[in-house]
């Protein structure tokens, strides 16, 4: 990531971010500790000059996409 944000500053018009264990394992919710490229994402955002679009991956499963949603939304709850 860190090499991305120096290279390309100026190429990077979105960003989708999601966790996954190692390499290309299944995707899996967002930890909230030991995520070390999002936290330098957060950090260094205000060099991505074209930044338009931030996504995020937080669920990914067809049976229990609610549940997950319900973990990894604050407040979903409130907005179902």
């Amino acid at each position: 990531v860190e090499d991305y944000f120096k290279l390309f500053p100026n190429r990077i018009y979105s960003v989708h971010i999601k966790f996954r264990e190692t390499s290309y394992g299944k995707t899996k919710i967002i930890p909230k500790k030991s995520f070390n490229e999002l936290k330098y994402l957060i950090e260094n955002f205000h060099i991505l000059k074209n930044l338009i679009d931030i996504s995020f991956q937080t669920y990914k499963s067809k049976k229990y996409f609610l549940n997950d949603m319900r973990k990894s939304i604050k407040n979903f709850n409130s907005y179902v």
